[in-house]
This record gives structure tokens, C-alpha cells and sequence, in this order.
């Protein structure tokens, strides 16, 4: 399940693990948007649906993931990538309640929520994978970015937190850090990407991969 699947990452995501002969299941927001993803995938012979949730909604993403698991089945991979809203990215001066509220909700709140309906079925079986994508405000601080940042860095400590508690059980959790841009022909093309967190959920062995030069990023911020 790929959860705030777009053409870049979450096609490319969708795509590798669908060549391993999963099925995937695709969120996002808007339904045509994920009809073409489902006959870009059924173009390379992979099974794929979509289900429109907005991620900031609750109620509107669980149902999604309901019907998702109705037409598919249990879930064995989550994969939480929606990117953040441009228009609402603001500076650290100028951050208000009601914009930092917009920045958890879509990227910690949705997490959670995301994970919360998947992770009984994964306990149960004694198998399963959730993954996270942040960016580098997750780590750095980026003033020009600062509101990302807010739900960036809670994002990441969930799935830190999370890690450490899943160990033992046959369940992996894990965070992808894109800190660079998303681009093909680019360190941070999405085939790598898709790659990366492939190794990622067959080794299991880290909690965090990070794509870029955070040391660079935290020079110029």
C-alpha cells in the first residue's frame, strides 16, 4: 500500500515492489490521478487500485485503507510518502497554529493513523513492513522550510520510537530521509529511491537510510 502515491516516488515504489509480485494498493487524493498511476502499473503487468483519501483526514484515510484491504487482503507493506502542500510551506516567522496543525496532520498524524490500521493484522501474523519517507527538515533546520520541518521531525521520531518497539516481533519499520531532490537522472531518482527501500524492507537492519548531504544542508541553513 502506498499512501500518498504520486508519479514520482510512489509510481516508482508501487512499480519495484510490484515486480516482486505484490499487489498494490494506491492512496491519494485525487481519482483520476490514480487512474493513470493504475494503468501505468497494468501497462507493466502489475495489479494495482486506487483509493482517494486525503491523508489529513482521519475518517477519509482509514476508510480508504478499509477498502483497500477489503479488495486486497491484509497489508504487508505500508508505505507513507504523501509530499506536503508547497503553498503551505512557510518560514519560521511566519508559521501560525493553523499552519503547523496542517503540517502534523498530513505527515504525523496521517502516519499514525495509517499505521494504527495495519499494524494489528502485521502483529497477528508475525510479519510485515511500514515505511516512512521524510525529508531533511526532519533533521535540520531549514528556516525557509521550518513549517515542513515541524511535522518532518515528529515523523521521524514516531518511526525511531516505532522501530525500537517492533524489534522481536517480525515487523520492521523504517524511514527512508530524501535529502536531496526528488529527480530523475538524479542521486535522488525515484527508481533509486524505490530501490533503496527495497533493501530496506528484504535487510531490515536500520532503523534510517539518508539519501543526500545533510552535512552540506547543515552548512547552508
Amino acid at each position: 500500500m502506498v499512501v500518498g502515491a504520486g508519479p514520482g516516488l510512489g509510481y516508482s515504489v508501487a512499480e519495484r515492489f510490484g515486480r516482486e509480485g505484490f499487489r498494490v494498493a494506491l492512496v491519494s487524493r485525487g481519482a483520476m490521478h490514480l487512474d493513470a498511476l493504475v494503468t501505468r502499473l497494468a501497462d507493466r503487468g502489475i495489479e494495482a487500485a486506487g483509493f482517494t483519501a486525503d491523508v489529513a483526514d482521519r475518517e477519509s484515510l482509514r476508510a480508504a485503507i478499509t477498502a483497500a484491504k477489503a479488495s486486497f487482503g491484509t497489508v504487508d507493506v505500508l508505505e507513507y510518502s504523501p509530499a506536503p502542500d508547497h503553498h503551505a510551506v512557510l518560514d519560521a516567522l511566519s508559521i501560525t497554529p493553523e499552519n503547523a496543525r496542517h503540517h502534523v496532520d498530513r505527515t504525523l498524524i496521517g502516519a499514525v493513523t495509517a499505521a494504527r490500521e495495519v499494524l494489528p493484522n502485521m502483529l497477528e501474523r508475525g510479519d510485515g513492513a511500514i515505511l516512512f519517507t521524510t525529508g531533511a527538515s526532519a533533521a535540520v533546520p531549514l528556516p525557509s522550510h521550518a513549517s515542513v520541518g515541524l511535522g518532518m521531525s515528529a515523523l521521524r521520531n514516531y518511526a525511531n520510537v516505532l522501530h525500537a518497539a517492533l524489534q522481536g516481533t517480525g515487523v520492521y519499520a523504517g524511514t527512508l530521509m530524501v535529502a536531496t531532490r526528488i529527480e530523475k537522472g538524479t542521486e535522488g531518482d525515484p527508481d533509486v529511491l524505490a530501490d533503496i527501500y527495497w533493501s530496506m524492507y528484504t535487510d531490515r537492519d536500520r532503523f534510517e537510510t539518508v539519501v543526500g548531504d545533510l552535512e552540506r544542508l547543515t552548512r547552508t541553513s
